[in-house]
Formats: C-alpha cells, structure tokens, sequence
C-alpha cells in the first residue's frame, strides 16, 4: 500500500487524499486501478477521480467486521447517478467475525435492494462466469477477500483477479462531433480508439505536452494507417 501514495502526510496517516493510478497484468492483459479517498474530507477529490477517469467499473471496498458506513452509502449512490457498474469487495475476511461478516452481507443486500441492485455472492469458482455475464448496472458482484491471506483461505483472492481479467474491454465509442470545421461539423463516427487526457504541463524546448490513459483502442506513432485523431469536448 506504501507505493500508491503521492504525498508524504499519506504514508504517516495511512489514508489516500488524492487520486493515484495503478497497473497490474493478469493474463497479459493490462487492468488500470485509480485508487480513490474513502475518507469523507476528501469526497470532492473521490468524485472528480470517478468522474474524469471513466472506469468500466468501480470497487467498492468495504471492511467486514465494520460493515457499511455512511461513506460508502455516498460512493454508492454516485457510482448510481454516474451509471457505472458497482463490484462490492468485503475486506479482511482472515479476521471477519462470522456472525458479524453475515449480518453486514444481509445489510448490504437490504440496502442495495431498496436501490434497485440484485446482489450475488462469489462463494465457488463457477460463480465468475456467471458475474461477468450478468455484471451490469442491476446486477451486482460481492467478493470476500485478505490480503493478507490471499488465496490461502476460501474464497481465494484470485476469484477477484480472474473476474477482473474476464471482463470485456469497452472497444468502441459512437461519438457525435461539434466541430465547427465544415469538413467534421454535425458528422457521427465510431472512434475504435478513445485517449483521455487527465493532466497537461510544460516542460522548456516543447509545446503543450497531455498524458492520460487508453480507454479503448490503441493510438500508434506515425502510424501508416491514415488516423485522424480528434481532440474535445472543447469550447468555442
């Protein structure tokens, strides 16, 4: 956990305040992490982490033995409004007291069915394919997971990293354009390569430099294809 922190007063209080981006490789596929603040002091920060990353899914952590806090009702509820799949994770299930690990998950299911979501428990192998199938903004996945313990205790960990990988990327975007170059004005394309720009600086001897991630596609340098990339939303 010491290596997603930014800033120093985050490795002494151990809680996350900005918004960090990580990768893992499961399976040769790439799977981005955008580790966001729980902490309600930090919500703007957490809301403008979900709202400008465009995640194909959010996980909401939540520590067995302390259940549902208000906190996370308010992630919950954004993941909602924003219409991105919710993927419930219940944490530290080495030390999760029984009695007190199944009154939460009676809770969440409550609270999640008074939203509208049908929660499924992933207890067995074969409950992957099927929360991958039926993953949407209804149905809702709940995995019990340590770190600690890792696939040393049931359910295993790997149930977590298997779904994740059996996801399917998001490869095309029907996008409108607003261009007001006669040329691209009021035409509608499939964009099979979507490139977010989340943070731009300068650096001296080059113009305006952006870095981001790939949403989807891929985006090649001096590529003999022909590609016209577009750059927006923009203001006129």
């Amino acid at each position: 956990r010491q290596h997603i922190f930014n800033y120093p007063h985050e490795k002494e209080t151990g809680r996350t305040s900005s918004v960090t981006q990580r990768s893992i490789k499961v399976n040769n596929k790439k799977i981005i992490f955008f580790d966001l603040a729980g902490h309600e002091k930090y919500f703007r920060t957490t809301l403008y982490g979900i709202s400008s990353n465009y995640p194909h899914v959010m996980l909401i952590m939540i520590e067995s033995n302390r259940g549902v806090l208000q906190m996370t009702k308010e992630h919950i509820i954004s993941a909602i409004y924003l219409r991105i799949p919710i993927v419930l994770v219940l944490t530290k299930i080495d030390i999760a007291i029984p009695s007190k690990l199944n009154q939460n998950i009676r809770k969440i299911k409550k609270m999640m069915k008074g939203a509208g979501k049908h929660v499924h428990e992933i207890n067995e192998e074969n409950d992957i394919k099927k929360a991958v199938d039926k993953l949407s903004e209804i149905s809702v996945p709940l995995f019990k997971i340590s770190a600690v313990k890792g696939n040393d205790i049931n359910p295993p960990l790997y149930y977590l990293t298997d779904f994740l990988d059996k996801l399917n990327d998001i490869t095309v975007t029907t996008i409108t354009t607003e261009s007001k170059e006669e040329d691209f004005k009021g035409e509608t394309f499939k964009a099979e390569s979507l490139f977010v720009i989340d943070k731009s600086f300068r650096t001296e001897g080059y113009p305006l430099i952006g870095s981001g991630f790939m949403r989807s596609g891929k985006i090649s340098v001096n590529s003999s294809n022909h590609e016209k990339l577009f750059i927006g939303p923009i203001n006129h």
